[in-house]
């Protein structure tokens, strides 16, 4: 008994010397006095140990009270607590651990990370550098999603935001040395995000992370607002080290989806220092790189409901679906986007100790990445159900082959631009007053914007088009969609061959390879742009008293301040631009255009490549397409389209007991504790008001907005206590028992928040839809609970296993309700659509097509634009709001194992992730369902050798289908799912000296793309052709 006591007080000297990733950037670089203390009390708690005896039962006893009481405290809050909050402060951080970080290898990377989790109260993962500057992974979101539990959205191939649990990216929360990030607006190739809270990683590079820790509970004392996790990213201060540490990395890398044969750079480094015998500290990091690469995507606009029935003419359809419903394609795109990004990151670290018991940090961290996308598309339009010939219905209910009339074919050019900078400046001092009293305060203000203010905004584009010879009459005769059982569905365009010279005497066309800039004419422009702006102002401090006497009761952390976030998203809209729809054919033919075969496009998919019947698209550049049509109007305008500020402003206060002693001869510990915090939050938003529809093509609508400029204001406020108890027992040597209790919150995302409506600007048929927010929603709650058995059986291995369970009430649930305005008419739907219809059936065209009877009308009314009239009628709108009305319980399994193979320098990783629960999706409902996004089961294996200066590694990773959201572009209700995903990478290193390195890394080394489908898996959605990248690179450490 006395020396596995003594083993234990050995473990506990360690873990306080040992480097930690704590919370809380006051508590690191302790010095040599604090560390010799340390080991003095814990000395001398061994020494009490031995002279316990009779003591013994008393203190049980006295412990299971404590317990007794701390878990009736916590049953008792529960149920009782009400509403939440804003964030905290890193101040209210992780328990005080110090110690030099000597992180040397990937071995040693593994044992750090796992000796975080072994001494972590409640359930934490890690993951640590192998090295100063050298994080296992190029990308902080790849290395996360090694962790159980944890899964990854990629940008353009490349790990952005987490999902962990089945919670998507807008549930966890993310902090930078234990303090909150603003989030900012998604680039060019995001996710489809939009503007959130939630951190992207991409942002960052992981040159210059020490570590990250994921904590999977709740507790007192750190930040609120993820009910999936809190993911504390950690970099280095100088009191982390005691000598002079400096590194230089440079690296180029090879992205093999850019056409353009040249290795992009990448340079990082970091310079640490401490002067006048370790009172101050200077620490200076920063990076540097570029990456050119292409996005090759297919997609459909949206697969709208019932715009065909199954007695549509030329409908043949086998629908068993229950309500009859039939969803057609709206449209297929086919582009490829270049991409150049430029990242930037620095921080700098002034550390001073003007006495041994005293330390104050004032850290500068930037971020800046740039990103501009130059983009070519083809695309094909269907109008249903005017232009329908002929169409297939499978049991679903979903088009299968369609044959429609042959207009709309249309090349597209954009150019995007894309800026996000983050500056966050804190400061903090800690100071030991007595022996067992500690004081700690802390503040720092956050910056981050995003978008581009420019002229051009960040998603200027052009749109030219093929439907008429010079002789007048239609080029195609038909077009044919079909998903054919392919990855990829295809569309065939027939040409209408009695196009000859004789036949109109100027401009026959009988296939792709007479199509030429002479037979397009320009559609239309529009300028869109988003500017965001999110800051977070944080202050907060902490006590903490250190228990010296003999009792359970180790310490006691008070805590308290308050967070302000502040946000402002102005989006713009020019409309569409140019002298509208199908302009006169030809006046685009100056501009310089080049054929780019879709053979070399789209590969690794069934129906891409050389399979797609169009053979070719027209890249062009775009600003020369505006500059040499004559626009002036090519420009953002000065009042946005939507103005939305929304602050939080949140106080907290938390208590936390830790508590340690002995049940039946084993370590037992326990942390209880509970917050308090009060948040007040304002929306004020710019209220547009619409006064008219216009049609400015058979397939093109605009909402005229009026020119007021008043904004609304409303104010709301609510309350949160959550509670927390970690519980841990050394059952046995190295095998550890676990269990946490916790309520977690997070707030309802930005966008729902907003004080205003939402219409529509470009409110083409089964996409007329007006979004609301509601300012009074309160954020989601979840009542957690964590069991897990972990054994740590050998050097750097172990085995874990964790049963999870969240039960979350306030889930919002979005209700649509239909509502119209008298004022907003629908101009291709009253008697001038029907008077054109009837006079082309009556000159000799049997079915004329949507794109001539507006063409009759625009004749018919002397005007190319067409606004609604009051004979028109009411266009009916999908009202969108969100409230807290659902609930859900999910449920889940973690395994892990980790495993090193003696000093044969071999080793591995698995773990599994199994969440499961929640409503499940029923493709047979229509409108709104509540599923949970992001949920999905993973695997991640990692192989690794280190020895002898040799380092490999190969990881593989697996993330099973999950719905990703609601909203495709044409059709705000229905879903959007992600196939089943793996990935395979890998990396290695050789070190000749302790200097020198060099290293290469392989990202996606198989090439694995990406699809998605919506409601059923033939309802294709999108394909993304993503290759591997590969990185090569020489370290130098001094």
């Amino acid at each position: 008994m006395t020396q596995r006591r003594q083993s234990a007080g050995r473990t506990i000297v360690r873990a306080l010397l040992r480097p930690q990733l704590q919370l809380n950037t006051a508590e690191q670089g302790q010095d040599r006095r604090d560390r010799a203390g340390a080991e003095a009390r814990a000395a001398r708690g061994l020494a009490r140990q031995s002279k316990r005896g009779d003591l013994m039962k008393t203190r049980l006893s006295n412990t299971a009270s404590i317990a007794v009481l701390a878990l009736a405290a916590f049953g008792a809050a529960l149920p009782a607590a009400a509403q939440q909050a804003a964030g905290a402060t890193a101040t209210n951080a992780a328990p005080e651990q110090v110690g030099e970080v000597v992180v040397t290898g990937l071995r040693s990377s593994l044992q750090n990370a796992m000796k975080i989790k072994e001494n972590a109260s409640g359930v934490v993962d890690a993951i640590s550098a192998d090295d100063i500057g050298k994080f296992p992974d190029t990308n902080l979101a790849e290395s996360i999603q090694r962790i159980p539990g944890v899964t990854i959205n990629r940008n353009n191939g490349e790990g952005a935001r987490i999902t962990v649990r089945g919670f998507g990216p807008e549930y966890n929360l993310v902090t930078l040395n234990g303090r909150v990030m603003p989030g900012t607006a998604d680039p060019p190739l995001g996710s489809g995000l939009g503007v959130t809270r939630s951190f992207d990683f991409e942002n960052l590079s992981a040159d210059s992370i020490s570590g990250v820790e994921v904590y999977k509970t709740g507790r007192a004392d750190i930040q609120s607002g993820g009910i999936g996790s809190t993911v504390d990213i950690r970099t280095a201060r100088p009191f982390d080290y005691h000598s002079l540490q400096a590194t230089l990395q440079v690296k180029g890398t090879d992205d093999t989806s850019s056409p353009k044969d040249s290795l992009k750079p990448e340079v990082s480094g970091l310079l640490s220092d401490t002067f006048f015998d370790g009172k101050l500290g200077l620490l200076v990091s920063g990076s540097y790189s570029e990456r050119q690469s292409q996005l090759q995507d297919v997609n459909i606009n949206g697969w709208q409901q019932d715009l065909l029935t199954n007695t549509t003419p030329g409908v043949t359809s086998s629908n068993t679906n229950p309500a009859g419903h039939i969803w057609s394609p709206q449209g297929e795109n086919w582009f490829y986007a270049d991409a150049n990004r430029v990242r930037e990151n620095g921080q700098v670290v002034l550390q001073y100790r003007p006495i041994d018991s005293m330390t104050f940090t004032i850290d500068d961290t930037y971020a800046l990445l740039r990103e501009s996308t130059e983009q070519h598309q083809v695309g094909a339009w269907f109008s249903m159900p005017n232009d329908l010939r002929t169409a297939t219905v499978n049991r679903e209910g979903t088009v299968t082959n369609m044959v429609a009339a042959g207009n709309d074919l249309a090349f597209e050019s954009a150019y995007q631009h894309y800026r996000a900078s983050t500056n966050e400046i804190g400061v903090n001092a800690k100071w030991d007053a007595t022996d067992n009293v500690t004081l700690t305060f802390d503040a720092d203000d956050a910056i981050a914007t995003s978008g581009d203010p420019g002229s051009e905004g960040d998603g200027g584009f052009n749109i030219m088009g093929f439907n008429s010879a010079p002789n007048g009459n239609p080029i195609f005769a038909t077009k044919t969609f079909c998903l054919c059982n392919l990855q990829i569905p295809t569309v065939t365009y027939a040409f209408n061959n009695v196009l000859s010279p004789a036949a109109g005497g100027n401009g026959g066309i009988s296939g792709f390879n007479q199509l030429s800039a002479a037979n397009a004419s320009e559609l239309f422009g529009q300028d869109n742009g988003t500017i965001f702006r999110s800051e977070v102002q944080q202050w907060g401090g902490n006590l903490v008293w250190r228990n010296r006497s003999d009792s359970a009761l180790e310490s006691i952390r008070f805590g308290g301040g308050e967070t302000i976030s502040t946000t402002r998203n102005r989006s713009f809209n020019s409309g569409n631009l140019y002298p509208y729809y199908y302009g006169t054919i030809g006046n685009a033919s100056g501009i310089p255009y080049t054929v780019v075969p879709t053979s070399g496009l789209f590969q690794g998919f069934s129906g891409g490549g050389s399979a797609n019947p169009i053979p070719y698209i027209y890249s062009y550049n775009m600003n020369q397409a505006v500059q040499y049509l004559g626009s002036s109007s090519f420009v953002l305008p000065a009042t946005p389209t939507n103005d939305d500020h929304i602050t939080e402003d949140t106080w907290n206060a938390y208590v936390q007991m830790n508590l340690a002693t002995e049940f039946n001869g084993m370590p037992f510990k326990a942390l209880v504790g509970t917050r308090f915090e009060h948040t007040e939050t304002t929306a004020k938003s710019l209220v547009q008001v619409p006064t008219a529809i216009t049609q400015t093509s058979a397939s093109e609508y605009q909402t005229v907005f009026g020119g007021g400029t008043s904004f609304s204001n409303i104010r709301k406020s609510y309350d949160e206590f959550l509670p927390s108890l970690d519980m841990s027992l050394g059952v046995r040597p190295n095998l550890i028992l676990r269990a946490s209790f916790s309520k977690t919150i997070t707030r309802s995302d930005l966008t729902a928040l907003v004080g205003t409506e939402t219409f529509n600007n470009s409110p083409k048929p089964g996409a007329r839809s007006i979004s609301a927010g509601n300012p009074a929603l309160l954020p989601y709650e979840s009542y957690n609970t964590d069991l897990s058995a972990e054994w740590y059986y050998g050097k750097n291995s172990y085995v874990s296993v964790n049963y999870f369970s969240k039960y979350v009430n306030n889930f919002l649930i979005t209700k649509t309700s239909q509502v119209t305005y008298p004022n907003l008419t629908d101009p291709s739907a009253g008697p001038r659509y029907t008077n054109a219809q009837n006079e082309l059936i009556a000159s000799g065209i049997a079915n004329p097509s949507s794109q001539q009877i507006f063409a009759r009308m625009q004749t018919d009314a002397g005007t190319s634009v067409l606004t609604g009239l009051p004979t028109d009628p009411a266009i009916v709108w999908d009202l969108t709001e969100p409230s807290n009305a659902q609930t859900t319980e999910i449920h889940g399994w973690e395994f892990a194992i980790q495993h090193v193979f003696g000093d044969s320098g071999f080793g591995g990783q698995v773990n599994v992730s199994l969440p499961y629960g929640g409503p499940h999706f029923d493709p047979k409902v229509t409108g709104n369902q509540f599923v949970l996004p992001g949920l999905s089961k993973s695997v991640n294996v990692v192989a690794f050798y280190e020895k002898y200066g040799f380092t490999g590694r190969l990881a593989y990773n697996y993330r099973s289908s999950y719905l990703a959201g609601w909203g495709q572009s044409s059709s705000p209700d229905e879903p959007i799912f992600v196939e089943a995903r793996s990935q395979l990478d890998a990396s290695a290193a050789y070190s000749p000296t302790k200097n020198w390195s060099v290293f290469m890394d392989a990202i996606n080394i198989t090439n694995e793309g990406q699809r998605t489908y919506g409601r059923y898996k033939d309802q294709f959605m999108g394909a993304q052709v993503l290759k591997a990248r590969y990185q090569f690179g020489l370290k130098y450490k001094f």
